[in-house]
């Protein structure tokens, strides 16, 4: 508090050394004034050796903010700016090499905006009304965009990360200026940077959730107090690009419907995947990894958000066209990711709303994505050159080849268009192999030719297809440099489709009770590898129990990003895990499932017990699966105590997870329930009717 006392008074001096008075004039607030005392932003600032060099350009906004900023970096960065208000672009343009210098940056957060779109007079006058026709805009919007492309191509040529901060709003009653105004010159800007891949620091939407707090009354000036606010936000930009080199590339490639024992590395005595069976080795093998839920959607909505499906209110797979969808309040891996200067995609099925590539519902963007290629659910018609691919929210049509290893390739052409930017990256992969509908390309079936039954060979080519792509996208990383510094995630969303017994649906649980839509094992159990080069020790494997949401609080503990603290984060760090030891878990493992049978919709594991109960949780089943790792015996009338305790904590979670989601889930429940009934009474009619 002290510290932000002495940033406060400092910015004080500021302010008074930009106007003329305690009170600023409105009508004059652009004009440039003699100080009465030296402004400290413009003072000389002395290098310390080894510190990274920041370069600050911007108008009089800037020059507020400088100061503190330049506190809060003490001893971590060399903050520099020009000693001179930036102006709008035409100064820009003029003085740009000026200000630049003959030194090098490391990184240059810069502005132009709030003098290009004030209103000037005929003869040059200051700040005119902008409902006189006779009166314009210093820089008009099409000469703002041109101005903004040359000084970006000469800001590209320092060499330094670059760091956009859009222009500020423009309140009501400030004169010379148009409300509105400041968000047009903005999306101007966005589209300008968005093309040169540079990071754009959204100060706009910052100001504007506080902006009656911190901005001086019909004013484009702020406060000591907002100014300090300012400083904040920007030392935090500034201070994750210098600090972007340590922290890690993050990818989470999942696959669909693929059972436990689906996988060479994890016993299957036929199916072909030399990439992960290799991959496996570098890095750490999990023998009981778990998807958050027994069905798809569930499981991709806990790796985004770190909260279990009920709570973050994707509680059943999506119907396309239904009101499900992950929303906006939940707080997602990906947006959380971007705002701390990650650049991020998705490639693959989505299957996270039921309108899909529609305003109505969240799309993949709105979550945080800066680019994704992405399907509802399945591809279609088939995994062979589908025709229902969406790139950022325009439809592409038939893509040749296999889908897997169209995400692969997309991943990849993306990675390679902003390898300039200096920013880690986060890549969602989520293939649509093995799910129904497969269909195999014939090389990928080639191993299989001595298996008489097609829907074996079709079943095995998919998993030997998804692993050539999982090995494209490997190859890759390591040839653009990546591999070093890339946190690589694999597993599934949950336990293989059908019975295993005929048509293509022949995934393997590897001995493992139950299949996809199940509470036991087999339905919620699945692969889980882990490499990550000089922090996972290669070769190794654990037998720890980890799922799904673990994800969202591993990634978070590794890059540094505070859990938020305003709902319940189901997900435990694996950071000790990767290291060798235990994991401090709050929350247990807990799966729902309606589809599940209705004896077995509802389980919960602590330690080697695990409990599974009846959708009204009255029934109950018991297993240790240290002792019992296939469920075969129910061990809860021989283990009253572990029972009992398991049963209470149960039932007591399960309340607490499902008044903390929406309730969409009952209004589908009273269907079911409606249904049933109707069966049941058109039953009992038949069997009292003559």
């Amino acid at each position: 508090m002290k510290r932000l006392i002495e940033i406060a008074a400092r910015a004080l001096t500021v302010l008074l050394a930009m106007t003329t008075s305690a009170s600023i004039d409105a009508k004059a607030q652009d004009k440039p004034v003699a100080p009465k005392e030296p402004n400290p932003a413009f003072a000389d600032v002395i290098d310390v050796a080894g510190l990274p060099r920041v370069l600050l350009i911007g108008d009089s906004i800037s020059i507020g903010y400088t100061v503190p900023v330049r506190d809060l970096l003490q001893g971590k960065a060399n903050v520099h700016r020009p000693k001179t208000n930036n102006g709008p672009t035409t100064a820009g343009l003029r003085s740009i090499d000026e200000w630049l210098g003959n030194g090098s940056w490391d990184v240059i957060h810069f502005n132009w905006g709030l003098h290009d779109l004030k209103y000037m007079g005929p003869d040059g006058q200051n700040l005119t009304d902008p409902g006189d026709p006779k009166n314009h805009q210093q820089v008009p919007p099409e000469e703002y965009e041109n101005n903004l492309q040359q000084l970006v191509e000469r800001l590209k040529k320092t060499g330094a990360r670059l760091i956009w901060r859009n222009t500020t709003p423009v309140p009501e009653g400030a004169s010379g200026r148009v409300v509105g105004d400041a968000a047009k010159y903005n999306a101007i800007a966005e589209k300008v940077m968005k093309e040169h891949g540079i990071e754009i620091h959204d100060l706009y939407s910052f100001v504007q959730t506080q902006q009656d707090k911190i901005m001086l009354p019909a004013n484009v000036h702020f406060t000591k107090e907002g100014y300090v606010a300012l400083g904040q936000d920007v030392a935090r930009v500034i201070l994750n690009a210098l600090h972007v080199s340590e922290r890690p590339n993050v990818i989470v490639f999942l696959t669909d419907d693929q059972g436990w024992g689906d996988l060479g590395c994890y016993g299957h005595p036929r199916i072909q995947s030399p990439h992960l069976d290799h991959f496996a080795s570098e890095g750490l093998r999990l023998k009981q990894c778990y998807s958050a839920c027994s069905v798809c959607s569930p499981s991709r909505s806990a790796i985004l958000t770190g909260r279990t499906p009920y709570r973050n209110g994707v509680w059943r797979w999506i119907p396309e066209g239904s009101q499900y969808h992950l929303r906006t309040s939940e707080i997602t891996l990906p947006k959380l990711l971007k705002d701390h200067g990650y650049d991020t995609c998705h490639a693959g099925k989505w299957h996270l709303n039921g309108l899909f590539n529609s305003d109505q519902q969240p799309q993949p963007d709105d979550h945080g994505y800066d680019h994704w290629l992405a399907t509802q659910n399945n591809a279609a018609p088939n995994h062979l050159n589908p025709e229902n691919f969406v790139r950022n929210r325009e439809a592409v049509g038939r893509i040749e080849g296999p889908s897997s290893m169209i995400c692969a390739k997309e991943a990849l052409q993306w990675l390679e268009s902003r390898k300039q930017s200096g920013k880690p990256f986060f890549l969602t992969l989520w293939t649509h192999e093995p799910h129904l509908p497969i269909e195999s390309a014939e090389e990928y079936m080639k191993p299989y030719a001595d298996i008489e039954d097609e829907g074996i060979r079709q079943h095995h080519g998919n998993i030997t297809q998804m692993d050539a792509a999982f090995g494209h996208l490997m190859t890759g990383i390591e040839q653009l440099g990546y591999r070093d510094n890339t946190l690589v995630i694999f597993t599934a969303d949950n336990g293989p489709e059908g019975d295993g017994l005929k048509g293509r649906t022949r995934g393997s649980t590897g001995g493992l009770r139950g299949r996809k839509r199940h509470s036991h094992e087999g339905g919620i159990r699945v692969p889980g590898i882990i490499r990550w080069p000089g922090h996972v020790a290669a070769g190794t494997e654990s037998d720890t129990p980890v799922i799904g949401s673990d994800i969202f609080t591993t990634v978070c503990d590794i890059v540094g990003i505070p859990l938020p603290t305003d709902r319940t984060i189901d997900g435990a760090s694996l950071v000790p895990l990767l290291a060798g030891k235990t994991i401090d878990r709050k929350q247990p493992l807990y799966w729902r499932n309606h589809l599940a049978p209705e004896a077995s919709r509802v389980a919960m594991r602590v330690d080697d017990w695990k409990i599974i109960g009846s959708d009204d949780l009255t029934k109950f089943e018991l297993y240790n699966l240290h002792a019992d790792w296939q469920e075969t015996t129910d061990v809860s009338a021989t283990h009253l105590e572990e029972f009992a305790d398991l049963r209470d904590r149960l039932i007591a979670y399960d309340a607490s997870v499902l008044v903390e989601g929406p309730d969409w889930w009952k209004d589908e429940i009273d269907v079911e329930k409606k249904a049933a009934k109707k069966k049941a009474s058109g039953e009992k009619e038949k069997q009292t009717t003559p």
